[in-house]
């Protein structure tokens, strides 16, 4: 069939190139706007046509979306806070895409009565098609929006503005003032002033340790350099004490990466509304978000999956279909005495502040930090980039220490280059997160109250109650009390306070082979009177 039926002097291609003159009708086209005529039969290949017209107009696809980046005045979302003009990225439905089509694509119908082609709108039957169809090869890949220059795992450095085909990354800005490009190979004076500008940016902020200070700096690196790691730990910021400079610390961060304040999204005491706020910031694309002030032990497994996952399956507010989500948002965390309990504490990389102070806010250990990385950010930037790049040159060698597990290309990018540069291990502060884990604390409690008094013998969770809840008589004013008073808080501490053998059977089998100082959870063959597990604490 003739895409222009009925007109002998039609062109043999329906997509027209948009330089005027006489189209087959009469009609002048507008310069440098496609024209595409539609003919009932032939939906699928105007949806090609559709698609292929829009392939530079900022169309892209994340995930299974097709997908516009935009700098919205306002984004109103419960529970987050995005700065204006935020780059975020906006999914299109079948409204988007036809308004997106109708400003670059001139769509023509043929009117039999008038023997020409008519200007018509798009009807949102063919953008219902294209969306069904779940993959648009035509359509340029989006990894993310950067908002800083960035090295690869190549050693390549991004810092055009605007889409790298290559790493399908969307620079969103030009490098800032004082940015230079580092050389393929850095020599060594370049890495000294790199290492050295490096362990001067966060000087005045009082850090426990060095290796909290190098923790901060591997916080850096993760925020410049997420959208090109699979997967990444979260940067928690901890202190004793209110005003100590936690916050501080994450907004330096975001100016660095960012040149503005960070998406923040509040916890929350619902886990279900707190999933909710994980998966909006994943949908928009954020670069970086801070969950700030953490009152309550923190843990996740949605963060869990979002830290060591490429991508995840989530089904958005309001939305009945599945969607995947690209992970590549560096998260940070802040609180006072700070928790992180659970699966997430291997997936965390703390910092700890602590100035000494009964009132640190009044103390000027931090001076003017924001406005300091602000006029320096494009230095920052730059040394930043010349040490990743510097330890890529050498071929990037073994420093020591053991890479964690579902993390070898954030060890390779952020945490090696500082160790390989003379900095201590970034993870070091970390294991305090182990000794503060209440959950640990609970099973150290009862692992140790069991073994007093069963030693390794097989016993039931109902006994195990049974005999912490026993009374015995005291010749006091304080009345009864449990006759195992050590067994009795271990449990309160293992079921929530409410103690019952069912709370208790539910931690056991969560717990199940658990290794904790030498002792181990096994459970046994089931009691064949009283039909359930029986369980004991052993040395392997």
């Amino acid at each position: 069939m003739s895409n222009v039926e009925g007109l002998r002097a039609a062109p043999p291609l329906r997509v027209l190139d948009g330089h005027g003159g006489d189209r087959g009708g009469g009609n002048t086209v507008p310069p440098g706007r496609p024209v595409i005529r539609l003919i009932d039969g032939e939906a699928p290949q105007i949806g090609d046509e559709i698609l292929a017209s829009l392939r530079t107009h900022g169309l892209y696809v994340h995930g299974d979306r097709l997908v516009m980046v935009l700098r919205p005045k306002t984004a109103p979302s419960r529970g987050i806070e995005r700065p204006a003009h935020a780059p975020i990225l906006h999914t299109l439905d079948s409204a988007g895409l036809a308004d997106l089509a109708g400003r670059h694509i001139r769509f023509e119908r043929f009117d039999a009565r008038r023997g020409e082609w008519v200007p018509r709108d798009l009807s949102r039957r063919y953008c219902d098609a294209i969306l069904s169809r779940g993959t648009w090869p035509e359509i340029r890949h989006l990894t993310g929006v950067v908002e800083a220059p960035l090295v690869l795992s190549s050693g390549e450095i991004i810092d055009g503005q605007g889409y790298d085909e290559l790493s399908g990354l969307y620079l969103a800005s030009e490098p800032p003032v004082g940015y230079t490009r580092p050389t393929i190979k850095p020599v060594d004076e370049a890495i000294t002033w790199a290492r050295e500008l490096l362990l001067e940016v966060f000087g005045s902020l009082p850090f426990v340790s060095e290796a909290d200070r190098a923790a901060a700096l591997a916080g850096l690196l993760t925020v410049l350099l997420r959208r090109a790691i699979p997967a990444a730990p979260m940067l928690a910021i901890t202190a004793p004490t209110p005003g100590t400079g936690k916050s501080l610390l994450s907004d330096a961060l975001a100016t660095i990466g960012l040149g503005r304040r960070a998406t923040v999204l509040a916890l929350g005491d619902d886990d279900a509304e707190a999933d909710k706020r994980l998966v909006g910031v994943l949908i928009a694309g954020d670069p970086m978000v801070v969950i700030d002030n953490v009152s309550r032990p923190l843990a996740s497994d949605l963060l869990c999956q979002i830290l060591t996952q490429d991508s995840i399956r989530a089904r958005p507010l309001g939305v009945s279909a599945m969607l995947t989500l690209p992970t590549s948002t560096a998260f940070i965390v802040n609180g006072n005495n700070l928790a992180v309990v659970g699966d997430l504490r291997r997936r965390t990389l703390l910092v700890r502040l602590d100035a000494g102070v009964e009132r640190p806010e009044l103390a000027p250990h931090a001076g003017d930090l924001l406005s300091e990385v602000k006029a320096r950010r494009g230095e920052i930037l730059s040394a930043s980039l010349t040490l990743v790049r510097a330890y890529i040159a050498a071929g990037k060698p073994d420093v020591g220490v053991p890479v964690l597990g579902g993390f070898r290309e954030w060890h390779t990018m952020c945490r090696a280059p500082l160790i390989w540069s003379g900095l201590p291990d970034p993870f070091a502060a970390s294991e305090s997160l182990r000794d503060a884990d209440p959950d640990l604390e609970a099973t150290r409690a009862l692992f140790a109250a069991w073994t007093a008094a069963y030693g390794d013998r097989l016993i039931t969770a109902n006994q195990v109650v049974t005999d912490a809840m026993s009374m015995a008589p005291r010749f006091d004013s304080t009345g009864a009390a449990p006759s195992s008073p050590d067994m009795h808080a271990a449990l309160q501490g293992v079921t929530a306070e409410k103690i019952t053998a069912i709370r208790l059977g539910r931690w056991l089998r969560r717990h199940q082979d658990r290794l904790v100082d030498g002792l181990q959870l096994v459970r046994g063959e089931d009691d064949p009177v009283a039909r359930c597990a029986t369980w004991k604490i052993r040395r392997p």
